[in-house]
């Protein structure tokens, strides 16, 4: 290509780009106009129309960030919605009020519509499998179910989207940008969201929450906080089960995602990481990362081997950790840390007994829960049981606490098929990549899907379902890819195949830097 006609198609770029800046816009003046008209309707107070401005500002800069580097966007859009929480926290505290409907959701929705009208412009959004197919049906479910009088106010059904709509939006995200150099930059991402929210949980822990945290338990009275008589910790993030999956992700990023990290190093962050998901005093987690820090090296076995390794290791990692827990010494623990610890030991050791642990409950929830198509069919909508619903005055059913039962209780039988389809694809294309490429990034995705499954379609836990979300984009954009299927070295690199992405690139360019066609 000539440096003229190279000239001309930058031009073109930058003139194709103008739609989108006008969509950016939009997007940008409908977060700042929803909660000003709420402010003028329902006279709330000075600090939703404080956020609102934050919102629409963050908007702005995102349109910036977008048009010139869609990559870049996508990275620092991921790490706004892992410290959402904390940022949240601060305004309130700092403007002395309590956010509710928070124009600061609307942030990351608005900059993945933009991302994805990008896409659309220039060719990267395809409908070209299984996977893509099954996720654009389950949006246009969630969809209708939104726009269906019969399942609530429309205002609800909007409302709801936010929590199983809005986290689809980014796998097209993750199919149109998330190439491999932009991937590791957010496996480091996902490290250092982990690490910072270890200390932060360690501090909220040890010295007591700050300003901004304790306004936030006064306000919100969250029930599931409490354990022992102590608030558990929940770091930067919106809520505590966000914090430990975070943290979780990162105990398994450390263990098998750093392939040059010294030993020592990563068995202490590993140990420091696990330490911290043990002061989150949730269980589950706990009982997740042990087994699949077993699982995982039987998974990337070859042949028969695979098939002793898998169920031998399962039942060594679940040994191991009733012998440990036996022990712990609770009492001679610093009393700051030893309910949270108490928490989890009584409830693995005994988990059947519903003095001491919540399992039955949860089982029976989802149970409960995916058997409801039975009475409803067609479902009741995510309107039905999500906060959205109950705040706009919908009949709140209760949550089941995993996908499987709120797509049940949501969609009913056809969103309960259509997501059981989804999920066994997504996670037969991320065991067959990492059975065919055995490199770190095919590892990282199946690590995400298994650690998150459950909270993909929980968009109250903002940068959690995004991510799980992005794995299933990149994995599905791996299957287009030329050499989505080339064995790796020893060293965990594939060779550089002449992509849409790589053909134009510089072995030193950053994975940040836009190539030749997102240049302006």
């Amino acid at each position: 290509m000539t440096a003229l006609s190279l000239q001309r198609h930058r031009l073109s770029e930058s003139r194709a780009l103008l739609p989108s800046a006008w969509v950016a816009l939009a997007c940008a003046g409908i977060v700042v106009a929803t909660p000003a008209a709420m402010v003028v309707a329902g006279g709330i107070g000075g600090t939703l129309f404080v956020a609102a401005v934050v919102a629409g500002c963050a908007s702005l800069v995102a349109v910036v960030a977008i048009t010139a580097n869609p990559r870049a966007a996508v990275l620092v859009t991921l790490g706004y919605l892992l410290g959402l929480g904390v940022l949240r926290r601060l305004l309130a505290w700092g403007l002395g009020g309590e956010l509710t409907n928070d124009p600061l959701l609307l942030v990351g929705p608005a900059v993945a519509l933009l991302l994805i009208v990008l896409a659309a412009q220039r060719g990267r959004l395809h409908i070209d499998s299984t996977l893509s197919g099954l996720v654009l049906a389950l949006g246009a479910l969630a969809v209708v179910w939104a726009l269906n009088p019969f399942a609530g106010s429309v205002l609800s059904g909007l409302s709801s989207l936010l929590f199983f709509f809005v986290p689809t939006l980014w796998f097209w995200v993750g199919k149109a940008y998330l190439d491999d150099r932009l991937f590791r930059s957010v496996v480091y991402l996902l490290v250092g969201a982990a690490a910072a929210s270890a200390l932060y949980a360690q501090h909220q822990v040890l010295n007591g929450f700050p300003a901004w945290d304790a306004a936030w338990v006064e306000q919100g009275g969250y029930a599931a906080l409490n354990v022992g008589g102590s608030i558990r910790p929940f770091g930067a993030s919106v809520s505590a089960a966000e914090m430990v999956s975070i943290i979780m992700i990162g105990v398994l990023l450390v263990a098998f995602a750093l392939p040059k990290l010294p030993t020592p190093v990563r068995v202490a962050g590993v140990a420091f990481l696990l330490y911290a998901l043990v002061l989150g005093g949730s269980r589950t987690p706990v009982v997740i990362v042990v087994v699949l820090l077993a699982l995982i090296p039987a998974i990337r076995s070859r042949g028969a081997q695979r098939i002793v390794l898998v169920p031998l290791l399962v039942v060594l990692a679940l040994v191991t950790l009733n012998w440990s827990l036996q022990q712990v010494d609770v009492e001679a623990l610093d009393e700051r840390v030893a309910p949270f610890v108490n928490h989890v030991v009584q409830g693995l050791e005994d988990p059947m007994n519903d003095d001491v642990s919540t399992a039955n409950i949860h089982i029976e929830m989802v149970v409960n829960a995916v058997q409801a198509p039975m009475e409803h069919p067609i479902g009741r909508g995510q309107q039905s049981f999500t906060l959205a619903g109950s705040r706009f005055g919908e009949t709140a059913l209760g949550s089941a606490e995993h996908d499987l039962g709120n797509v049940a209780l949501a969609w009913g039988l056809p969103g309960l098929v259509l997501f059981v389809a989804l999920a066994f694809n997504g996670f037969r294309t991320a065991f067959r990549l990492v059975r065919l490429r055995r490199d770190t990034l095919s590892l990282v995705a199946l690590i995400i899907l298994l650690a998150t499954f459950g909270n993909w379609l929980n968009g109250g836990e903002y940068g959690v379902s995004t991510l799980a979300w992005l794995a299933l984009g990149w994995l599905d954009r791996q299957r287009a890819s030329p050499d989505a299927t080339t064995p790796t070295s020893s060293h965990g690199k594939r060779p550089v195949a002449a992509t849409p992405d790589t053909e134009t690139a510089s072995p030193s360019r950053s994975p940040l830097q836009p190539t030749p066609a997102e240049q302006p």
